[in-house]
């Protein structure tokens, strides 16, 4: 049998090349939109509530201030901020829903959930959200009318359609001006279309976060900019009559590194600033330290109104926090325990892979909680509003933990599968290789590249490239593995600089090397005497190059996932994985160039070697 000539460097090459670019490229078309094979919202029913809550407020006046970090919002000399304060509750350990962007919070915000039914991943989602909203929610309560007033983009996007009043104001993205004139456009259309609820967004601070970071003089600056704004229009509506009436929320989307940035998991970056106060609010003053999320602000307003709840909801209403009755607080702890219940019960039949053992447990968990709301809704139609509402609340809290305790064992299970799939393949194409090289059905060829004198001057070549990858990386405060998002300017040049200089060392470091060792040895000073110890010594290079690379890659794939979906890996892994997985293939093509010199340089051996014969 004649044995089949295998190019091993070549198929190397070409199997990571497709391999990364596929996973690095399918990965980063999640920023625009997530595609979670597991959301589960399109299997989730309307939950009715059990009798008719009383609202404790019609109108609400929301203002959303871009990036503002809690703690710099103390700092700054904000006199309305301070007396909503005063008014009403603030929430200390405010937290945002990650990744710590602007449109995943606007998702979240809108539609009291998180990214997992949302499906926004980063800001390049630009589509109309297929999950109820806070304004679609509100179009179908005919008694209550909506406005928006603000910059454009996501909130727009997200709520624009349902509103009955949606003023885009025509200014420049961070230009410093856009509050002021978003100020102006409210102060323009509240008199005439007094709607009861009242969206304003303000970008300033955001800009300036961006701009100059959280530590700068221009972030409080413009914090103290829109405290002024919010002023302005809170005097509006106290000279219409209004705001007695009204309840206030100031709330924002994440908070910045005093660098500047976010996107990340840091705590600077999470940390944004939430305020309810006004109407219904009953703890006026107080600073509360619960951990809240962005995800929590609708379904508590949604309360307040008596607007029932959708079932993609998983943010939690602030009923400690809000002045309804007994009766009404029962109404909405029920509703939110069998909506949890339906979502836990519809996630494990989602991803149906444990065993009837494993599963046992949350099935009981899940009786447990069904037994509770039962036992809720029988305390409720004898009118014991107080034990139906604790009940209640005891059996939403143990779905949530039976939800939580799920997706920890899920995790932990997918990746245990991912590793030994992976180990399995790779075991399997090394055991067929083995058997037909043993067979002598195949043979591999690597021209030659690997041999004792190529293989220092190859390791030197990767090593040095590597180690200045991590330097320059260093010299750039480590934004090359973009640990938070702050803008182009930040992140492109440490790793396009990476990038070039580490693909320069990699080529022409062991063509340095070779040289100094054999330079005694080899006859001849031309380049052309050089050539093919020159070519093979980048080619091993480049190979060994890859074998951390791809090193990583296996690893991200084992632990995330090829891509995010149900699971949202850290934001730096994130952006390690695309950059990491896309942007060596362009290096790669230079061994597959220089094999095929190499290839022609041996053919035009041989061919000189049989015609001098």
């Amino acid at each position: 049998m004649q044995k089949r000539k295998i190019n091993f460097l070549l198929v190397w090459f070409v199997i990571i090349i497709t391999l990364q670019l596929s996973f690095g490229i399918r990965a980063l078309t999640t920023q625009f939109y997530l595609n979670n094979k597991h959301n589960i919202a399109g299997e989730l029913e309307e939950v009715p509530q059990i009798g008719t809550p009383i609202a404790i407020t019609n109108q609400v006046l929301i203002f959303f201030v871009d990036g503002m970090r809690y703690d710099k919002m103390l700092e700054a000399n904000t006199p309305n901020m301070d007396a909503l304060m005063v008014n009403g509750t603030t929430f200390s350990n405010y937290q945002v829903i990650l990744p710590s962007y602007s449109r995943v919070n606007y998702a979240a915000f809108s539609t009291g959930a998180t990214t997992n039914m949302t499906d926004v991943f980063a800001n390049g989602f630009d589509e109309v959200l297929a999950i109820p909203t806070l304004y679609s929610l509100l179009a179908d309560n005919n008694d209550l009318n909506t406005s928006l007033i603000v910059s454009g983009g996501g909130f727009s996007l997200f709520l624009g359609s349902d509103s009955d009043v949606n003023v885009e104001v025509d200014t420049i993205s961070h230009s410093y001006i856009e509050g002021a004139e978003v100020k102006d456009a409210a102060l323009a259309t509240i008199p005439g279309n007094f709607s009861n609820i009242q969206f304003i967004e303000f970008d300033d601070v955001d800009a300036a976060g961006h701009d100059f970071g959280a530590a700068s003089t221009t972030y409080r600056q413009m914090i103290e900019n829109t405290d002024s704004y919010i002023g302005e229009i809170l005097d509006l509506y106290d000279s219409l009559g209004q705001i007695e009436n009204t309840t206030i929320v100031l709330f924002s989307d994440h908070g910045h590194e005093d660098i500047g940035g976010h996107g990340g998991e840091t705590f600077a970056q999470m940390h944004g600033s939430f305020i309810l106060a006004g109407k219904g609010v009953t703890s006026k003053g107080l600073v509360s330290d619960k951990l809240t999320r962005t995800n929590f602000i609708t379904p508590t307003l949604l309360a307040m109104l008596g607007v029932p709840l959708a079932p993609t909801m998983n943010g939690q209403v602030l009923q400690d926090f809000i002045d309804s009755s007994i009766q009404t607080k029962a109404i909405y702890a029920i509703q939110q325990a069998e909506i949890m219940k339906q979502q836990f019960i519809a996630t494990l039949n989602e991803f149906g892979i444990l065993s009837s053992k494993a599963e046992l447990p949350y099935l009981t968990g899940s009786d447990l909680v069904v037994n509770n709301i039962t036992l809720a809704k029988g305390n409720y139609s004898i009118t014991q509003y107080t034990a139906s509402y604790n009940l209640a609340i005891s059996a939403e809290e143990s779905a949530r933990l039976y939800f939580s305790l799920l997706l920890i064992q899920m995790k932990s299970l997918s990746e245990l599968f991912r590793t030994l799939l992976i180990i399995g393949i790779v075991t399997i194409i090394s055991a067929t290789i083995f058997y037909l090289y043993r067979r002598r059905i195949i043979e591999v060829d690597h021209q030659e590249v690997f041999s004792k004198e190529q293989l220092l001057p190859q390791l030197l070549g990767m090593l040095t490239a590597i180690s200045f990858c991590i330097l320059i990386a260093a010299s750039f405060g480590f934004k090359f593995a973009a640990t938070s998002f702050n803008s182009t300017n930040q992140t492109v040049p440490p790793i396009l600089t990476a990038f070039f200089v580490s693909g320069t060392l990699a080529i022409f470091i062991p063509w340095l090397a070779i040289y100094f060792l054999k330079r005694k040895s080899v006859e001849g000073r031309t380049f052309k005497d050089w050539k093919n110890m020159f070519l093979k010594s980048t080619i091993g290079s480049m190979f060994f190059i890859t074998l951390p690379i791809f090193g990583y890659v296996i690893y991200y794939i084992a632990q995330f996932g090829p891509w995010p979906s149900w699971i949202i890996p850290p934001l730096a892994d994130t952006y390690a994985f695309w950059i990491i997985g896309i942007m060596p293939c362009i290096l790669y093509i230079v061994p597959l160039v220089l094999m095929l010199i190499l290839w022609r340089s041996e053919r035009k051996k041989i061919t000189a070697t049989a015609n001098s014969v």
